[in-house]
């Protein structure tokens, strides 16, 4: 069964891809344009991947509760 993500997932991508192109990217690495691209791409793939993982770790947790283990 494919997992539905939620709606405003897809809404948090450009605001994380903004603050961590800011704050990875100029403040902390103070790169240049393709450092910042680099970073801010990278960024805006976390959400998705911590849904998933947080998906994947909570259906785990609730089949083993089921279990009885």
């Amino acid at each position: 069964m494919p997992i539905q993500t939620p709606r405003w997932l897809p809404w948090l991508s450009p605001l994380t891809a903004m603050m961590g192109a800011w704050f990875v990217g100029v403040r902390a690495i103070q790169g240049g344009f393709w450092a910042v691209l680099c970073v801010a791409l990278v960024c805006a793939i976390l959400p998705f991947i911590g849904f998933r993982i947080w998906y994947r770790v909570r259906t785990k947790f609730q089949s083993e509760i089921a279990q009885g283990g």
